[in-house]
């Protein structure tokens, strides 16, 4: 029923996309600070400080928050060097999006302990993105939206073509049920009149019987006088 449907929604789609979205976002955040932790930020300093916080890396799309030390803007890293010009870093950073860091949906749900988030920090900006590219990805971030939102696009269609044929087929089985079950008004009158006549023609047959009865008995009476 309506209910059990809720229910195998709640425990497959809603954790199916949930962990699609974590993944989204986790191998996001986890390569934008392992860049980020590179880099000088406006007052020359090199803090190492992440970009992201992610408060349960088996749900970071819940707990991701930017790192609070960053409000203040001059500690944002954006270049590898202390120099003012420098945007290595933010090009890096910008340069993921053609990088393949997203592996297939099944290989982070094979993991019952869920999947962390973690690119081992290295000394230069290439040896970063080479470990974040040797990852065993297949899609970059926006492929790997797009096809987040092409499924959840193609599962809606399929609900909704799969109730639109169940209450088609339920609107068949009950026509069919009321066309035997029905009483059709015209028919049971004309049944009605069929039996009055049976009845009226049977009638008749019984008197006529009893009439002759009664005329024999008579005349067997008159005869044994």
């Amino acid at each position: 029923g309506s209910l059990g449907g809720y229910i195998d929604a709640r425990d497959k789609l809603v954790v199916e996309y949930r962990t699609r979205l974590n993944i989204l976002v986790g191998e996001l955040a986890s390569s934008i600070n392992a860049l980020h932790k590179l880099g000088y930020d406006l007052e020359g300093a090199q803090d190492r400080i992440d970009f992201f916080e992610i408060g349960d890396p088996k749900d970071p799309a819940a707990t991701i928050k930017v790192n609070p030390q960053l409000a203040d803007f001059n500690k944002i890293a954006v270049g590898t060097s202390p120099a003012r010009g420098d945007g290595n870093i933010a090009k890096a950073i910008l340069d993921l999006r053609d990088i393949n860091i997203y592996a297939d949906y099944q290989s982070y749900i094979s993991n019952p302990d869920g999947y962390e988030y973690e690119v081992i920090l290295e000394s230069s900006i290439d040896e970063v993105l080479e470990n974040i590219n040797n990852k065993a990805g297949n899609m970059n971030p926006d492929g790997f939206y797009r096809e987040l939102i092409l499924s959840l696009a193609l599962e809606r269609e399929q609900a909704r073509d799969m109730v639109l044929n169940q209450t088609i087929l339920t609107d068949q089985i009950r026509e069919r049920k009321e066309e035997i079950s029905s009483v059709s008004l015209d028919e049971e009158m004309a049944n009605m009149l069929k039996y009055q006549h049976s009845y009226i023609a049977n009638s008749r047959v019984i008197n006529a019987i009893d009439e002759m009865i009664e005329t024999i008995v008579n005349r067997l009476g008159i005869v044994g006088r």
